[in-house]
């Protein structure tokens, strides 16, 4: 598949890495500047497609000077070290919180394999990456591309080590998972709260910062660019309320597979693109989080 260029701005791209197996759900960001980013680098399964895509594109890995994630899970920083072989002159831009585990990432793939248990073939795996290669961002941190600057926000919620990033030129912010998942298809906008450090409270916090900064599109790494983010971030604003409340309401009386076809009922069953197993896979990674969310507030309430 071939980059697809932003409407609104001549030097920006994205791909469709099919990630999973499915059309239309990992994107991949070509900013073609003076120095040339890729923004998220998918899991290790990805990889060939990304270089693919680079060479249909007429640019050569070694032209790539940066590769930024948005946060450490293997959907978006799993393609980084493998990538790295060939590209000679990327660095990788990481959230200082994740730094450490793209260097040495045992732990990080030992705590992903439970987390996602039966998904965790699909997320692939990591390569380490030299220190020398890697620099630590946070709350606004800069990476000058010539005709423009990329900020990157502390923006935790979905994880501790998650950001969002905005350039200057275009206006628009790179989302990551920090304003969940957009399936564009089927105009379906779903929360994703992952296990182990999923938190509400930070996750809206995200949203309203994101509201008042009034960017012109969200571009989501699943999936696409939202042209109307101000409709985007209200919704899922009550989306992940409400998500949070009846996970907390129906712990103790459903099981975790009731919850995710009650959820699928309310806010999938109008999908025609998206398949029905592709969607609850989704949504039982946010019971799983909003579960482990609970009892991590549980277990902090005093008396408990």
């Amino acid at each position: 598949m071939p980059f697809e260029r932003l409407p609104w701005d001549q030097n920006t791209y994205y791909v469709d890495v099919k990630m999973f197996g499915q059309p239309e759900f990992g994107a991949i960001y070509l900013v073609d500047d003076e120095k040339v980013a890729l923004v998220e680098t998918g899991t290790s399964h990805d990889v060939s497609a990304i270089l693919a895509a680079l060479k249909e594109f007429d640019r050569a890995p070694a032209e790539v000077d940066a590769l930024v994630v948005s946060h450490i899970h293997l959907d978006h920083a799993g393609g980084a070290g493998f990538l790295l072989e060939s590209m000679p002159n990327a660095t990788v831009y990481v959230h200082e919180r994740g730094r450490k585990h793209l260097a040495d990432p045992s732990r990080l793939l030992a705590s992903a394999a439970e987390a996602l248990r039966d998904q965790a073939a699909a997320f692939g795996t990591m390569r380490p990456i030299p220190g020398d290669r890697l620099v630590a961002v946070n709350e606004g941190t800069t990476l000058d591309l010539g005709s423009r600057v990329l900020t990157f926000h502390d923006s935790p919620g979905h994880a501790p080590h998650e950001l969002t990033i905005s350039d200057s030129k275009n206006g628009c912010v790179y989302t990551g998972d920090a304003a969940g998942l957009w399936f564009p298809r089927d105009r379906l906008l779903l929360p994703i709260a992952p296990p182990p450090s999923f938190d509400l409270q930070q996750n809206l916090e995200v949203f309203h910062r994101l509201l008042k900064d009034k960017p012109r599109a969200l571009l989501f790494s699943h999936y696409g660019p939202h042209t109307e983010p101000h409709v985007a971030l209200e919704q899922q604003l009550v989306q992940y309320s409400l998500w949070a409340q009846f996970v907390r309401t129906r712990r103790k009386s459903a099981t975790e597979r009731e919850m995710i076809h009650e959820l699928f009922d309310v806010h999938c069953k109008r999908a025609t693109f998206y398949p029905e197993t592709f969607l609850k896979e989704r949504i039982q990674t946010s019971v799983a989080g909003l579960l482990a969310y609970h009892r991590r507030l549980e277990d902090a309430t005093p008396g408990h």
